[in-house]
């Protein structure tokens, strides 16, 4: 796979904190690459290096010859006084294209035909986020940066705005920023997780869920409710857990060790009755909280 952007040891910082802190990833083209990690991570600002509206310390940023991006920023600037037609047109005159059967196509392909001469500040949150999504590529850009593109939809438009991005992906290689890591599973190929300025793991979603060496969950079940030793139990082994019923909880680790012993043997000497403990797959949102709470 050719790589059409590679980031190489990015740093940038503010004032009164460095936010990136010697970034590296590669984008491939065709590729669909999530770029996730909690609020005030460093999502935003390395995209905006990317697109030119913000300045590196230091570090390169290495790009394919002569690549169009498109954009769609987390609060489009969408002019709601203008139909929505005009407005592709319009934005298609500032990048100087003139493509009119490629904007009858994106007009089609985004399901704007039957709203193309209504005024945009007419439609639902979830049309506008069409009509944004689709200024993103009418100029037919070979890649597609997307800045969390599902915040604020309501469930329905988040599925038919997660069908159009893949739908996008056949023509247009993506690049997604999100801090919702189940949202995007669906959708990316790649993933780079980036938590205080450092990117903590990269790669597909099944090799960042293989490489988690630790992160473990366990259902215990006493013979009687017991909150305190469970406390007791998580205190000294820095677990965390979660009661599910009187007598039952859910332990997790995201310290490497051999959870199943570890609580086996601590209420075998506390002299605890276990009925049952049972392993638990941890689920993508409690992998994005494992590796993202290792690296705070």
């Amino acid at each position: 796979m050719n790589t059409i952007v590679e980031f190489s040891d990015i740093e940038k910082s503010y004032p009164d904190k460095k936010v990136l802190q010697g970034i590296n990833f590669k984008i491939e083209e065709g590729s669909v690459h999530g770029f996730l990690g909690p609020n005030g991570a460093g999502k935003s600002t390395l995209m905006n290096i990317l697109l030119g509206l913000n300045f590196l310390d230091a570090g390169e940023i290495r790009k394919s010859e002569d690549l169009k991006i498109g954009y769609l920023p987390e609060h489009p600037p969408l002019y709601l006084e203008m139909n929505v037609k005009a407005y592709l047109k319009f934005v298609q005159d500032i990048y100087n294209c003139h493509d009119t059967e490629l904007l009858e196509d994106i007009i089609d392909r985004m399901g704007l035909r039957e709203f193309e001469n209504k005024t945009i500040g007419k439609l639902s949150k979830g049309y506008k986020q069409r009509v944004a999504l689709a200024q993103a590529i009418c100029h037919n850009p070979k890649l597609l940066v997307l800045d969390e593109p599902l915040v604020g939809l309501d469930p329905h438009a988040i599925i038919q705005m997660k069908e159009l991005i893949k739908d996008l992906s056949k023509n247009h290689t993506i690049l997604i920023s999100s801090h919702q890591l189940h949202d995007l599973s669906q959708m990316c190929n790649k993933i780079s997780i980036i938590n205080n300025g450092v990117i903590v793991k990269n790669g597909s979603l099944d090799e960042i869920e293989a490489g988690l060496k630790h992160g473990e969950k366990i259902q215990i079940e006493l013979l009687e409710e017991n909150d305190v030793i469970v406390k007791e139990l998580c205190h000294l082994h820095k677990l965390s857990f979660n009661k599910l019923e009187n007598k039952t909880y859910e332990v997790t680790s995201i310290t490497k060790m051999e959870l199943k012993s570890v609580v086996a043997k601590f209420f075998f000497e506390k002299q605890v009755v276990v009925l049952s403990q049972n392993e638990k797959k941890m689920d993508l949102e409690e992998i994005f909280q494992s590796v993202t709470s290792e690296s705070n």
